[in-house]
């Protein structure tokens, strides 16, 4: 399929690059809207999510980015459960990669690649830096 080649081509340009690049100044952006649309991130840490409850919140959550991947072969062990129960509710589901600098970026790639399935509506591919090395 063209779609995921290219696709898996431009997150190995990413997670390479980001071997490279210094992306520890992050810019300022202008505002462009005065509407707030809320949503979570979560992962393993959060335990059992009931997700019932986090679309009845008061904050009106639309979306929930979920952590899929870390490094370049370890899963989030809770996953394929938080996406199942929050598509289950209706909000929109992104999942992100946690790089870690000092593993390999094509095997990094290649774990959220074989991992993460995208569907229509779902965010684009996210990576999570927190440290540089």
């Amino acid at each position: 399929m063209k779609i995921k080649k290219y696709l898996k081509l431009g997150l190995i340009l990413v997670f390479g690059l980001l071997s490279f690049k210094d992306v520890s100044k992050p810019k300022k952006h202008k505002k462009i809207s005065s509407s707030v649309v809320f949503g979570i991130d979560v992962s393993t840490y959060q335990g059992n999510i009931n997700w019932k409850k986090v679309k009845q919140d008061k904050h009106h959550i639309k979306f929930v980015i979920i952590r899929s991947t870390m490094g370049d072969n370890r899963r989030d062990g809770k996953f394929y459960t938080n996406v199942i129960g929050a598509r289950a509710q209706g909000l929109i589901v992104g999942a992100y990669h946690y790089y870690d600098p000092n593993e390999n970026s094509t095997k990094q790639a290649n774990n959220y690649l074989n991992t993460v399935k995208l569907t229509k509506g779902d965010f684009i591919p996210i990576v999570d830096l927190e440290k540089l090395n």
